[in-house]
């Protein structure tokens, strides 16, 4: 068994001798500090390599206070302050936390924060000049002050700050996981749930419920609605319309009993949910009220089909996916995708000031990257781009594109954009002139993986874009940041990218997957998939930078 106080680094080992097949070994009296440890087998032909390296930290006896942080080091990313510096105390007397503090003036102290490890980042730092060091802490007191940097913030005058308003439970009374939110004529939130609500067995996939609708007030105050998979269809993925008839409809994207398609149903304000047919495939989509009153959805496979409600098999045509309308509880099929103007339509629809309808869709088109399409609402359909998966992005996911205040669509693939292939932010002319605002870079961080030490992007938007009331683009990133949970940024029209927040999986949440709505509190509101009290997802609101 080796041992050292650095990665790598061998300053002792302990033999032990012959034994079967595994060991387990007791040491008393180790000094505190922090541990590399690694185990070699040997014979009489000599070592064999090394074993994967542990690290062991040991809260022992100090007999001194640490030896001061060294190097301290900063990088500065948007509103975001990553901190490095080195611990050069002997084992026996390693800090078993730090102190890092802030001023605004030398040596002065305005903020105060315990650090567990020598990595430390803060979100949302207001725009200024700040003076920062850090101390070492052990059982035996504070350390002497490491060097002092002076830190210039460009971020918003004003922090962001990102407060989860509801903490998902699960099963069996609450939702769970991949949520969406609307905000209702009523002043109230509603949305849905993939999983959560009662444990149903026919929900084979998961052991969290078939998904619920939810109602929730600004204050927090959440209610479950309805509950999927009791003798209905399951896993409700779009977000609620809110419809001119005040109703909420929406789609669903299978059946419980694995044998049907997707399903169209209406909810009044109370709860009371129809189910007004069984769709030709399952439908991911949030639906769009168009200028004629009538419904638009899309169903992410098959052709018009010819299901009928709560059937035991789906009979679909062939298509590669389906635009839809809806008047009154007729549904028509006003486009059957091949695969060659696109498959697998996730998303849903906008309309443009020229009154057709733009979408997109996730795969097909010449470079199986996906496309974005027009469609008047007689079913007459244009194919406007297609995606090549190279510096414009590819495969655009759940989110439905916006028209902007400038008349230009706006959305974001969730791949492309180059060697990182981590998405894009995109603008688009009415007549298909692309243009790339931002291609993220962000890069997965995995369990075990050593802290980034620099303010990473965001990777994989899936959700759509917001325009908020200062005319800037707003959305989150399901991956990547700086804590590997996601993050919140703005662009600008002409392309300017800000990191807004990186996400944690604390209370605000992680992997936040949903688009963003305005409250009434002026905020941004939205949700994430994991993250929270019992790691089921939570929804929650972010102020806007100024």
């Amino acid at each position: 068994m080796d041992y050292g106080f650095a990665p790598g680094q061998t300053a002792g080992s302990l033999v032990v001798g012959s034994q079967p097949t595994n060991l387990t070994v007791s040491l008393v009296g180790v000094g505190a500090g922090t541990y590399y440890i690694r185990i070699r087998a040997h014979n009489a032909n000599g070592y064999s390599l090394p074993s994967n390296e542990v690290v062991l930290n040991v809260g022992g006896v100090c007999n001194a206070t640490p030896a001061a942080p060294a190097r301290l080091a900063f990088t500065v990313s948007g509103s975001t302050v990553v901190f490095t510096w080195e611990e050069t105390s002997p084992a026996q007397n390693a800090p078993t936390g730090y102190r890092v503090s802030a001023g605004l003036t030398p040596g002065a102290t305005i903020a105060q924060f315990g650090v567990s490890i020598n990595v430390f980042r803060v979100n949302g730092v207001p725009a200024g000049s700040y003076y920062f060091r850090a101390e070492g802490v052990n059982n035996c007191g504070v350390s002497g002050v490491s060097n002092e940097v002076f830190v210039t913030v460009g971020g918003p005058s004003v922090p962001v700050v990102v407060t989860g308003v509801h903490q998902f439970a699960g099963a069996p009374a609450d939702g769970s996981n991949r949520s969406t939110l609307t905000f209702g004529r009523d002043g109230n939130f509603y949305g849905t749930s993939v999983t959560g609500g009662p444990v149903n067995s026919r929900c084979v996939s998961n052991l969290e419920g078939c998904g619920v609708i939810f109602r929730m007030t600004p204050a927090g105050g959440f209610t479950v609605l309805f509950a999927f998979g009791t003798s209905s269809p399951i896993y409700p993925y779009g977000t609620p319309l809110q419809a001119s008839d005040g109703n909420f409809w929406g789609t669903t994207s299978g059946q419980e009993n694995g044998g049907g398609a997707g399903s169209l149903y209406r909810m009044t304000l109370g709860g009371a949910v129809t189910f007004v047919t069984e769709l030709g495939g399952p439908s991911y989509s949030s639906l769009v009220q168009g200028s004629d009153g009538s419904i638009y959805g899309t169903t992410v496979a098959n052709g018009p089909g010819s299901c009928s409600w709560r059937s035991t098999q789906c009979m679909p045509s062939s298509g590669s996916g389906t635009v839809f309308k809806v008047n009154g509880d007729t549904v028509t099929y006003i486009h059957t995708f091949n695969g060659s103007d696109g498959s697998q339509p996730y998303g849903g629809l906008v309309q443009a000031g020229d009154g057709s309808l733009y979408g997109t869709t996730s795969a097909g088109g010449a470079k199986n990257a996906g496309t974005i399409y027009r469609i008047t609402p007689g079913g007459s359909f244009t194919t406007v781009y297609t995606f090549t998966g190279g510096a414009d992005g590819a495969n655009p996911a759940y989110s439905n594109l916006i028209l902007g205040s400038d008349g230009f669509i706006y959305g974001t693939t969730q791949f492309g954009g180059g060697s990182a292939n981590a998405g894009v932010v995109f603008k688009m002319t009415l007549a298909g002139a692309l243009t790339v605002l931002h291609g993220f870079t962000g890069t997965v961080t995995k369990a075990g993986d050593a802290p980034p030490t620099t303010a990473i992007d965001g990777l994989q938007p899936g959700a759509g874009l917001i325009e908020g009331p200062d005319g800037n683009l707003y959305g989150v990133a399901g991956g990547g940041g700086g804590l590997g949970g996601g993050t919140a940024f703005m662009v600008t029209k002409a392309g300017v990218y800000t990191q807004l927040y990186a996400f944690g999986g604390s209370s605000e949440g992680g992997s936040p997957t949903a688009t963003f709505v305005l409250g009434p509190d002026g905020n941004l509101w939205s949700t994430a998939q994991y993250g929270g009290f019992s790691n089921r997802g939570v929804i929650f609101k972010m102020t806007i930078p100024k």
